[in-house]
């Protein structure tokens, strides 16, 4: 440590900067201890990222200037966009059961981050409707509690850089914070800025965030039962109750911890219900161009519209569409494949309760998957024919088709196509 150095050689003012966990750790350290006990002493001010470690250092080196600067957050670019907001509701669609809360953990995931009271807190709950997201590197102890049978269902994630982290955030309905001990998480000023509301340990800044705020719940260090009360009651708020604690969570870090104006994040667990669902399996930019297009020209506002594709695409190509993923199958090309994907897409359409469906390009999906039993009674079917290979799509037709309602055309089609429907032209617009 060669500040203290450096400022005696130079005449320098030393100001010693304790972030994160540098004084919980150094202070019960050996090696350490010395080292930041000499910088605190020689230090002309010490600045820490939370009061309790503030009367902590005027505890141990009495008579040296000690201030409080907590961490904090540029809001002004930090948001989430459209496609990361289709993003967390595609992958909320695939991988979390319906109805069930999704809890957030980002960081280390390890034991001094709290991860074992949280698995403990989260085997209290009287309720199975948790799904746990985890992001971060994962120490061996809580992969191996991870894998034991019993354990939550859960999502591990990878190390994300910061602006990778929108998307996830936007998928979660809580932000935990189990840490046994801590300074400033940024992770929590990030989530509370996007308007994800927190329960966090009442341990270092996270206490000067959330203490007498409507921005989250605390609970005690390491109390497993307290974390499993403020989970329970976390998992059972409603969304308009979570909306209310995420705008208060995004006001106060606005107003306290940043710099301009913060964004609360478009949150898909209280996303309208779609009024449209359009089928355009492939996913690549052509449908979604394609079905982007069709929506405006047909004034359908794309909020009130969902897509359901398969594979997932590309949040960047998605844009501003909510797109949910059909079932994978095996063998979909098979005849029972295909009949077992016309299942799941009924499951999709039933559950997404929508009274109209649009089918792109397509008449019966791309393997022909898409017959009369696919479709739910009372669905309005609408389709936007374009130009196919007849010759190698004709053998894939179901013996049961759905019936359209009105059929547009994009282009001309194939002459064996329009002896079969009477198609009115479209001419899209963007």
């Amino acid at each position: 440590m060669l500040g203290p150095t450096f400022a005696a050689w130079t005449g320098a003012r030393l100001v010693v900067l304790l972030r994160g966990n540098d004084f919980d750790t150094g202070i019960v350290s050996a090696r350490r201890r010395p080292l930041l006990l000499e910088a605190l002493r020689a230090a002309d001010l010490v600045t820490t990222v939370s009061t309790a470690t503030t009367a902590q250092v005027r505890a141990v080196v009495p008579g040296t200037e000690v201030t409080t600067v907590p961490n904090g957050i540029d809001c002004r670019d930090w948001e989430v966009l459209p496609s990361d907001a289709a993003a967390a509701a595609a992958w909320r669609a695939e991988q979390v059961a319906p109805g069930a809360t999704v809890l957030g953990v980002v960081g280390q995931l390890k034991r001094k981050k709290g991860l074992d009271v949280l698995l403990g807190a989260v085997r209290r709950l009287r309720t199975s409707s948790v799904h746990l997201l985890l992001i971060g590197d994962v120490d061996p102890a809580t992969a191996e509690a991870l894998a034991a049978p019993g354990a939550p269902a859960h999502t591990l994630v990878p190390f994300q850089e910061r602006l990778a982290l929108p998307r996830w955030y936007a998928a979660m309905d809580w932000l935990v914070v189990p840490s046994l001990y801590d300074g400033m998480p940024n992770v929590a000023l990030e989530a509370a800025a996007l308007g994800v509301p927190v329960v966090a340990s009442d341990v270092g800044g996270l206490h000067d965030l959330l203490d007498g705020t409507e921005a989250g719940v605390l609970v005690p260090p390491g109390d497993v039962g307290a974390l499993a009360g403020a989970l329970h009651t976390a998992a059972s708020a409603t969304d308009d109750q979570r909306a209310v604690t995420g705008r208060a969570a995004a006001d106060l870090v606005r107003t306290t911890f940043g710099a301009g104006e913060a964004r609360p994040l478009p949150r898909p667990a209280v996303v309208t219900r779609p009024t449209t669902a359009v089928y355009a399996c492939g996913a690549g930019y052509g449908h979604l161009t394609r079905t982007r297009a069709v929506l405006h020209t047909l004034g359908i506002p794309a909020e009130t519209a969902v897509v359901l594709a398969r594979p997932a695409p590309d949040p960047a190509l998605a844009d501003r569409l909510r797109v949910v993923p059909v079932p994978e199958v095996d063998d979909a090309w098979s005849a029972a494949g295909r009949a077992e994907l016309g299942a799941g897409v009924r499951r999709v359409l039933e559950d997404l309760g929508t009274a109209h469906l649009i089918v792109d390009a397509f008449p019966a999906g791309i393997r022909g998957e898409l017959d009369a039993d696919a479709v739910p009674d009372g669905v309005v079917v609408d389709h936007v024919a374009r130009l196919v290979r007849w010759d190698v799509y004709a053998p894939f037709l179901p013996r049961r088709p759905v019936r359209f309602a009105t059929v547009w055309r994009t282009e001309p089609l194939h002459p064996r196509t329009t002896g079969t429907w009477s198609a009115r032209p479209m001419r899209c617009t963007t």
